[in-house]
């Protein structure tokens, strides 16, 4: 029996945002979600992103509710090293996961109570 799977390209809408890397010198392009800025409440906020060769460069870009980098901070991982992340970046991470995690409550309990109107 062959089976036949028909593949849907979901297309997101992105901005690109360029900056330079302080650590490595060279200009990077980075695609961010289009509504990347409505998921956050307090601006700028905090966006994480590893490029290099080996991904050994973390580059901290804070955009404001416009997506604009208003600011950047880079630094290079030590292979050897387990934590790649200070504390306050770990900080800003979780906080940023646990608004999502919120989020996410509220619309479940949005979409539950809609659900159990329309099937009374």
């Amino acid at each position: 029996m062959l089976l036949r799977v028909n593949m849907i390209r979901m297309t997101m809408k992105t901005v690109t945002r360029e900056y330079i890397c302080d650590a490595c010198g060279q200009q990077h392009k980075v695609q961010l979600p289009e509504d990347l800025a409505s998921r956050h409440t307090q601006f700028p906020f905090a966006y994480f992103y590893l490029h290099g060769d080996a991904k050994d460069v973390l580059s901290t870009l804070y955009l404001d509710a416009d997506l604009k980098i208003r600011g950047a901070e880079t630094q290079r991982l030590e292979t050897d090293l387990d934590d790649i992340f200070s504390k306050g970046q770990m900080l800003s991470i979780v906080q940023n996961l646990m608004n999502e995690i919120e989020r996410w409550r509220r619309d479940y309990e949005d979409l539950k109570k809609k659900y159990d109107e329309v099937i009374k």
